[in-house]
């Protein structure tokens, strides 16, 4: 195994949790943002690979989930043109006014 390859596992171990924390400060820099939906980080195992002889030895990967699903934070508007989704639900938007364009989920 070449010497490069040792140093991708404990790579991968440092990585994941500094991902992980960066992820925590994002949410928590967003918290008051409006309508911000929160990012969840999950690790998922790298299984090692024999080829040609050469094996790594795997490690961790982190893998971020978007928090689609939850409610944001409602903010108050003085405009009358500004809405807001309380609870599950999505706003179907179409890309042409005539309603022949792309259906979009903002």
């Amino acid at each position: 195994m070449p010497v490069y390859g040792a140093f991708g596992s404990p790579f991968l171990g440092v990585n994941s949790p500094a991902h992980a924390l960066n992820t925590i400060g994002i949410n928590i820099a967003n918290i008051t943002t409006g309508g911000y939906k929160g990012t969840e980080t999950r690790f998922s195992t790298v299984v090692s690979n024999t080829l040609h002889g050469q094996s790594d030895l795997g490690g961790v990967r982190p893998k971020d989930f978007q928090r689609i699903d939850q409610q944001g934070l409602l903010q108050s508007s003085a405009s009358d043109l500004d809405v807001a989704i309380a609870g599950r639900g999505f706003f179907i938007l179409n890309g042409a006014v005539d309603g022949t364009g792309d259906v979009l989920y903002p």
